[in-house]
């Protein structure tokens, strides 16, 4: 997922009537140490020479990417049908007799009762979750531990992964995969497949480089267009628009379910500016998303070469009004209408904002410009996940109310009715307490699977021994643990699902030590 916080600082030259952009980031900060990013972006001066014949639009790119997906299709054995969301009822393996029942879990696969009662909220609003991936091991152990948590706190709707970029063997694979080990614990839960769309396009139309956050923009539309949930209709718009599509990113872990309500005081944080005349449920024209601290720089940007419009209302948009409804990011939460009338637009502009700044976040501004020009302000909240231990505009005061003996029970039971919690953790950062530590990208890929260990995690003892007599970094202390409890935990119980659901014979591991290291 595209996780960070920068800085952006833009300079107009007089240059042939050209913008010229310098960025430069600042340091991420974890718990332990600030790491400055200047290290992977540095500041760099991107020229952008923006000739007519030059620009390629999204919707080119769209087609590009659909005719190589069209090619692939060609091959009787991978056709359409092969490449749609599965859902099929849950085939359980018998409980196999060698696994102590102290380590059988208490989540299950859900009846076909318990499915449908989940098919629409308490109001009978339609929900679908979709999240955009790649088909790569470090994305697939993501993909599990996500439909888990849904499956653990139920959250309400469709939960669909969608897979952008697969081989042949990959889709067959995954096709496989998910019927087995996904759609098992619901047949709510999806795959979808899409063409590549993270190529960066020379002049002439060439693969010149990578970027694989393009695949969210054009990935939602896709599935908007292509799903057999979704699609369009003969005049070209979004079916089934009432619809409340919420986009998430792969690196989250749910805690509580999200919907497209949030009129409950007790577990909604919404700064102060925010909350004058807010609106409180997602509707048509009513978008949601998490408050993210991107700023609003982005109106100084080229705004009619990236919209393609140079009465974009875009450009009407202040930056002091502005900060109150454009700088979110996932969880993006909308009907369908509204979401398809972003991605379409999300999708035309972010391959050219990406030519003036080719960096980290480049696809969330982008949906901001989207968003702007759609003339579709959004209502930020700031509870929907935590993630950055320092940074304000989160769900932390809900965590810091905790009492510190109970913070790590809450966050491994996920126990809403006890203190309220945010959404979600977007494990995308460094945590660490004591011995504990976390980073996604120290994580085995090989998670799921019958002889891995299981991974250990602190318990609420560990964590109050280890706040104890802490002062001066308690609370940044105390919100790691949080992390830990709910994501280390949290891993060894989906782990502990898998070979209880998936696993017969010897090779079965359910020794609990794996512990993940710096």
């Amino acid at each position: 997922s595209s996780c960070g916080f920068t800085v952006i600082i833009f300079i107009t030259f007089a240059l042939t009537g050209l913008v010229w952009i310098v960025s430069t980031h600042s340091g991420t900060t974890t718990t332990t140490r600030t790491r400055s990013t200047s290290s992977r972006f540095g500041s760099s001066l991107s020229y952008l020479h923006y000739k007519k014949e030059h620009q390629k639009s999204g919707s080119s790119q769209l087609d590009f990417a659909q005719k190589q997906l069209d090619a692939l299709n060609s091959n009787k054995q991978h056709d359409a049908a092969n490449i749609i969301s599965i859902h099929k009822a849950p085939q359980l393996r018998r409980n196999d007799p060698k696994i102590p029942s102290t380590t059988i879990t208490k989540v299950r696969p859900l009846t076909p009762q318990q499915d449908e009662n989940l098919l629409l909220t308490s109001d009978a609003t339609a929900l679908h979750m979709i999240f955009s991936t790649d088909c790569s091991p470090y994305q697939d152990w993501q993909s599990y531990l996500l439909f888990y948590s849904a499956l653990r706190i139920k959250q309400p709707g469709h939960v669909t992964r969608i897979a952008s970029g697969c081989s042949e063997e990959e889709i067959a694979n995954h096709q496989q995969w998910h019927e087995e080990h996904i759609a098992t614990m619901s047949t709510r839960f999806h795959i979808h497949f899409t063409p590549k769309f993270s190529s960066v396009k020379d002049k002439d139309g060439k693969d010149k480089g990578d970027y694989k956050y393009f695949n969210k923009p054009f990935g939602l539309r896709h599935f908007l267009e292509h799903s057999p949930f979704m699609g369009l209709d003969k005049e070209g718009e979004v079916q089934k628009d009432d619809t409340v599509i919420i986009l998430i990113d792969p690196d989250m872990y749910l805690l509580r379910p999200i919907t497209h309500d949030y009129s409950n005081e007790r577990d909604v944080v919404i700064g102060k500016p925010k909350q004058k005349g807010r609106k409180k449920k997602a509707a048509h024209g009513v978008p949601f998303a998490q408050s993210y601290g991107m700023g609003m720089s982005w109106v100084d940007w080229p705004l009619d070469y990236i919209t393609g419009d140079v009465n974009s209302p875009s450009k009407k948009v202040e930056k002091l009004s502005g900060r109150l409804h454009y700088p979110g990011g996932p969880p993006y939460i909308g009907t369908a209408r509204d979401m398809h009338a972003i991605a379409v637009k999300w999708a035309d502009f972010a391959p050219r904002l990406h030519e003036g700044y080719p960096h980290l976040l480049a696809e969330m501004y982008a949906y901001c410009v989207a968003a702007a020009h759609l003339e579709l302000p959004h209502e930020l909240v700031d509870s929907l996940m935590v993630s950055a231990d320092t940074v304000g505009g989160e769900g932390w005061p809900l965590v810091d109310a905790i009492p510190d003996e109970e913070v790590c029970e809450v966050a491994m039971t996920a126990n809403h009715e006890a203190y309220p919690i945010p959404n979600l953790i977007h494990y995308c950062q460094t945590y660490k307490i004591k011995e504990w530590f976390w980073q996604k990208r120290k994580v085995p890929k090989d998670l799921f699977t019958c002889d891995k260990p299981i991974v250990q995690g602190p318990s609420p003892d560990d964590i109050t021994a280890a706040l104890e007599g802490e002062e001066k970094s308690k609370m940044m202390l105390k919100r790691n643990a949080f992390v830990l409890c709910s994501t280390l935990n949290g891993v060894a119980e989906a782990m502990e699902y898998y070979k209880e659901m998936h696993c017969e014979g010897e090779n079965v591991n359910m020794e609990r030590t794996l512990k993940l290291t710096h």
